[in-house]
């Protein structure tokens, strides 16, 4: 069974400058990223339609797309 690396992205969605993200991809195991979309959170928000909800889906897609042209994805 081959190890991996699980890299969890909370609250920093960014490839560059995420010290924790190159910590783990100097590690010798590969690099399983991930996002968890923490519904607990949006049940808290009154407005549904809240901007910051739509803000973090197009940071994501952005994310994921970065990630899909270096061979990898969420």
């Amino acid at each position: 069974m081959q190890s991996i690396s699980v890299f969890w992205f909370r609250r920093d969605l960014r490839l560059e400058d995420n010290a924790a993200l190159w910590k783990a991809l100097k590690s010798d195991t590969p690099v399983l990223p991930i996002f968890i979309f923490d519904k607990d959170i949006l049940s808290k928000l009154e407005d549904s339609k809240d901007p910051r909800v739509s803000f973090l889906h197009r940071t994501i897609e952005a994310l994921d797309q970065q990630l899909k042209e270096l061979g990898s994805s969420l």
